[in-house]
C-alpha cells in the first residue's frame, strides 16, 4: 500500500510540474508574438467598404500601401485608386493606435490627406474615420 500511495504521489507531482511548464511554455510564445501599432499598419490595406453622406459604397480594388519607415522616422505609401487605375504617394505620421494623419503628396491614387482616428487596428482589420467637407467619412480595410 505504502509504494502505491508513493507512486501515485509521484504521478501527482509529475503532472504538476508538467502543467506549470506547459503554461509557462504558451504564455511566452504568446507575448512574443506581440506586434506593434507601426508593425500592424505596415503593408498592403484593401478597402472593404466606406461610409460617406449616410451611405455605404463597397471596396472596388482601391488600397493604401503603408510602408515600413525609414530610420529617419519618415514614414511613405503608395495610394491606388481603381476606378481611374492612377497611383499616388503619401507621408504619414502613426499615432499608436489613436490617430493616423496622412499627407498627399501627389494628386494621383486618391485623396487621403487628413487626420484619423483609429477606430480599429488589429494584423488583418483597419477602421478609420475623418472629417471631410462632405461631413464624416469612415473606411474599413482588410490587409492583403
Amino acid at each position: 500500500m505504502l509504494k502505491s500511495n508513493s507512486r501515485t504521489m509521484k504521478l501527482k507531482r509529475n503532472l504538476i510540474m508538467l502543467t506549470i511548464v506547459a503554461a509557462v511554455a504558451y504564455s511566452c510564445n504568446g507575448s512574443s508574438s506581440s506586434m506593434t501599432p507601426q508593425e500592424k499598419l505596415e503593408g498592403k490595406w484593401v478597402v472593404d467598404n466606406a461610409e460617406l453622406l449616410g451611405g455605404t459604397i463597397q471596396g472596388d480594388g482601391s488600397y493604401l500601401q503603408f510602408d515600413a519607415c525609414d530610420g529617419a522616422g519618415s514614414c511613405t505609401g503608395i495610394d491606388f485608386m481603381a476606378d481611374d487605375t492612377t497611383t499616388g504617394s503619401f507621408s504619414y505620421v502613426l499615432y499608436e493606435e489613436d490617430s493616423l494623419v496622412i499627407t498627399d503628396t501627389m494628386s494621383e491614387g486618391g485623396a487621403w490627406t487628413a487626420t484619423w482616428d483609429i477606430l480599429e487596428l488589429s494584423e488583418t482589420k483597419l477602421r478609420m474615420i475623418a472629417n471631410s467637407i462632405f461631413g464624416t467619412v469612415k473606411y474599413e480595410f482588410n490587409k492583403e
